[in-house]
């Protein structure tokens, strides 16, 4: 890659970020919930002053994306009450499906309140573009900008089965954190300190 811009995400960002997030994020509750559900948590996270939203872009096209919370309940809550008939139905009729995830949800919950807050709820960069720095630089820039706020550490969870994201937040410098299960899948929670 020749070129490379990391700036602040933009609402005209948002319908290409949503496909990148569907596409390489597929493991994602979101992914469930449906592209609304996505497009409505890029726009509570482009607009909520506790978020940092990232887009990288090649010049012509966002290729990659990063987005960080210092209270991540806050962007669920505030996701859901975006649009909160299509949003909340769309949780009801999914945990309908699936009953096991209205108790992993809720577990999720507990062990959220006994964790560090500030979080990287999700990164990802365009498949044909990954290994080329993209993913490093989004991050690099989450760092600086939290070391500017006065933020010493965050987490971010991965699912076990991604293991070269797993690999790449590793290589990234965060320790293990903890494991849960969630969703009948295992998720790894690392730490970054800053």
């Amino acid at each position: 890659m020749t070129f490379m811009e990391i700036r602040k995400t933009e609402l005209n960002d948002l319908p290409n970020l949503v496909t990148i997030f569907q596409e390489e994020l597929p493991l994602s509750i979101f992914n469930r919930l449906g592209q609304d559900f996505i497009s409505d948590y890029f726009f509570v996270s482009l607009k909520h002053p506790d978020c940092i939203a990232l887009t990288a872009t090649d010049g012509k096209r966002s290729i990659g994306f990063a987005v960080f919370c210092l209270n991540p309940m806050i962007i669920w809550l505030k996701t859901i009450l975006k649009n909160p008939f299509r949003n909340f139905f769309s949780l009801f009729f999914l945990i309908l499906k699936n009953p096991r995830l209205l108790f992993d949800l809720c577990l999720a919950l507990l062990k959220e309140r006994q964790t560090v807050k500030p979080e990287l709820l999700s990164i990802a960069v365009k498949k044909e573009l990954q290994n080329q720095g993209v993913g490093q630089a989004l991050l690099q820039n989450i760092r600086n900008l939290l070391k500017e706020k006065g933020v010493t550490q965050f987490k971010v969870g991965v699912w076990e089965e991604m293991t070269k994201a797993n690999a790449f937040y590793q290589k990234m410098g965060a320790q293990f954190y903890y494991s849960t299960r969630l969703f009948g899948q295992t998720m790894n929670c690392y730490l970054y300190k800053i």
